[in-house]
This record gives C-alpha cells, structure tokens and sequence, in this order.
C-alpha cells in the first residue's frame, strides 16, 4: 500500500482538507436533521435578527436603524418567511447564525424516520447489459 501524501488529493499547492467518508452513525444523523439557510444582508447583524415559529412557518425579521437626526436616520427592515416540511418536530426547531454565510440556519429534527432509509444524496445505479 502505497504511503498517504496530503498533497496528491486536490491540487498540486496541496490541501489542509482531507475527504474522509462519513461514518454509519453520522450517515443516520443526517437522515434525522433537516435544515434551511437564510442568507441575511449585510447591514443587519445577529443582534438584529429574530426568527419565531408560526403555522408552520419560521418567521424572520430583522430591523436596525442607522446614522443620527442631524445627517439623517436610514431604517432598514427585512422579513422572511421559511416553510417547515410537514415531517420536522415543532418543538425541536433552533436558529444559529452562520458567520460564514452571514445568514441564519433553520434546524428541526425529521420525526418518524426510518434508520434505514437511504442517504438523501446517495443516488441510484443504473447498470445496463452490453452485448459482445
């Protein structure tokens, strides 16, 4: 077997990423998690923002005012309205801000789900028969 060297994995500058493949417990973790992003603009920061469950939707707003009465005073709102699939736990949905995306991440936890269900991004093979 030949030696494991980091720099033949992407490009030839070399990599600090390494691809591993996801473990059986964490393929049944992902089954079981559902999540939204919002991307929220750049004038609002996570103190502005506020996300509340309602009639199956998450509701986000966010609202800032900026500058001052003698230059003037500049407000800025923002709604977003993110449906919950019919599947995902009320009771379990959180919001985390993403500094990353600036933006917030919507999770629930999937109710009802088979752990042996299929990875959502694992994809049929399709063999077909060549004739010699």
């Amino acid at each position: 077997m030949a030696d494991f060297n980091q720099f033949d994995l992407f490009s030839e500058s070399g990599s600090t990423s390494k691809r591993t493949p996801l473990k059986t417990t964490e393929r049944k973790k992902s089954q079981l998690i559902w999540q939204e992003r919002v991307q929220i603009p750049g004038v609002f920061s996570a103190t502005d923002v506020m996300a509340k469950e309602y009639n199956g939707y998450v509701l986000i707003r966010a609202y800032v005012e900026m500058g001052s009465e003698e230059v003037g005073l500049m407000r800025y709102g923002l709604q977003r309205r993110v449906r919950v699939p019919t599947g995902v736990e009320r009771a379990t949905l959180k919001t985390f801000w993403s500094k990353i995306s600036h933006g917030l991440v919507v999770v629930g936890k999937i109710k009802d789900v088979d752990n042996e269900c299929p990875h959502p991004l694992a994809l049929p093979i399709q063999c077909t028969e060549q004739a010699a």
